[in-house]
C-alpha cells in the first residue's frame, strides 16, 4: 500500500511531453540561481531559462545557496526540454522543464528546494507535492519558520529596507513646512 502512495505522489515529477512549443538544449552551462539557468539551444544560441510556476530563494536568502546546488545537479551539464510557456521581460523562456522526463520543476518543489508560486495560476499539482515537503520538513522546510520568507515577501522587506537606508535623514517636526503668515502687522 505505500508503495502504491509513494508510486502515486511520484507522478507529477516522471512524466512524459509532447508538445509544439519544446525548445531542446544541447547542454546547461549555467545555473544563476535556484529557477534559472543559461543553455546551448540545439540552434547554437545561448538561451536563458526560467523555470514556470516555481519560486526559489534569492541568493541572499537562507537556503539560496543550497537551492541553486539542487537545480545544478539535477540540469548542469545535462540535455534538457523547456516546455515553453512564456518569454518573461529579460527575454528568457518560461516553462516547464524536463531531464530525461523528470519534470524538474516537481522535483525542486518536492525536494524542499522551492515554493509553488502563488504570484501567477496556481499549480495544483505542485501545491501538492509543496504540501508533502513541508510535513516532511524537507530541503528549506527544515529551517526555522522566520528563516522561510518566501521571494515574493522578501523581496518587498529588502526593498524596503533599501529605501530606508537611502534616506539621507530622519525627518523631524520642526522640518515640517508650516503655512505662511502675514508678518506685516
Amino acid at each position: 500500500m505505500r508503495f502504491k502512495l509513494f508510486a502515486a505522489s511520484l507522478l507529477p515529477v516522471v512524466t512524459t511531453f509532447a508538445s509544439a512549443d519544446n525548445t531542446s538544449c544541447k547542454k546547461v552551462v549555467d545555473v544563476t540561481d535556484g529557477s534559472s539557468f543559461s543553455c546551448l539551444a540545439d540552434t547554437r544560441k545561448l538561451v536563458g531559462v526560467k523555470l514556470a510556476k516555481i519560486e526559489t530563494p534569492t541568493s541572499r536568502q537562507p537556503y539560496g545557496s543550497a537551492s541553486r546546488k539542487a537545480l545544478s545537479d539535477l540540469v548542469l551539464g545535462k540535455r534538457v526540454v523547456v516546455q515553453v510557456q512564456a518569454t518573461d521581460q529579460y527575454d528568457r523562456l518560461v516553462g516547464r522543464v524536463y531531464v530525461e522526463n523528470i519534470d524538474v520543476n516537481a522535483r525542486m518543489v518536492s525536494s524542499g528546494a522551492a515554493w509553488t508560486s502563488r504570484l501567477y495560476n496556481l499549480d495544483e499539482g505542485l501545491l501538492n507535492l509543496e504540501n508533502r515537503a513541508r510535513k516532511a520538513k524537507q530541503g528549506l522546510w527544515a529551517l526555522p519558520e522566520s528563516e522561510r520568507s518566501p521571494p515574493w515577501k522578501w523581496n518587498k522587506t529588502a526593498q524596503n529596507k533599501i529605501r530606508e537606508k537611502e534616506e539621507p535623514f530622519a525627518r523631524t517636526p520642526s522640518m515640517l513646512i508650516l503655512p505662511r503668515v502675514n508678518r506685516s502687522i
